[in-house]
């Protein structure tokens, strides 16, 4: 529980790397390419240029994997107690988020070019941090990556360290 948080103030977290007796959630699951990128490699990229750009995605799982897909992610729990019948629960899933994320990136790279650069070349989870050299390029990256994400809470929490970046911002916030 984060009750300070402005998004997601109750969180259920589940460890799939948690052993018990020798195994876990992820010693079962077959393993798919590796599409997150180095963290080393996106915080260099990030103080590479003059002006940052971070944004949040708000419950990156709840918006990217579809309603219907969702029970794909179950697994049964019971706490230990083989006598409790097991419940289904869902589990987060970090691949079909960043799977989802980029391939509807490269789709719209044509319309959203800084967009899709950034969700390439410049994501770590569920952030993206690009750095730019001007502040009209962050302002339209921030446009294009809200425009991309179809939804208007879809990119939340945006940080930068130009005022007149931040500025843009609220401006949009305040036209909502």
């Amino acid at each position: 529980m984060r009750p300070e948080r402005a998004s997601t103030k109750v969180r259920i977290v589940f460890d799939a790397s948690a052993p018990y007796e020798g195994k876990s959630l992820n010693t079962g699951a077959l393993p798919g390419p590796k599409l997150q990128s180095n963290v080393f490699d996106i915080l260099v990229k990030f103080r590479k240029e003059t002006v940052a750009l971070v944004g949040d995605v708000s419950q990156m799982y709840h918006q990217l994997v579809l309603q219907e897909d969702r029970p794909l992610h179950r697994f049964l729990w019971r706490n230990l107690d083989p006598t409790k019948e097991p419940e289904f629960l869902r589990c987060y899933c970090p691949f079909c988020d960043q799977y989802t994320w980029q391939k509807h990136a490269n789709y719209r790279k044509e319309e959203y070019p800084f967009a899709a650069n950034a969700v390439e070349n410049h994501c770590y989870m569920d952030d993206v941090m690009p750095s730019v050299e001007f502040i009209e390029v962050a302002r339209e990256t921030r446009r294009q990556l809200s425009k991309m994400g179809d939804k208007a809470s879809f990119i939340c929490k945006w940080v930068s360290n130009s005022t007149e970046v931040l500025e843009d911002v609220l401006a949009v916030v305040s036209q909502c």
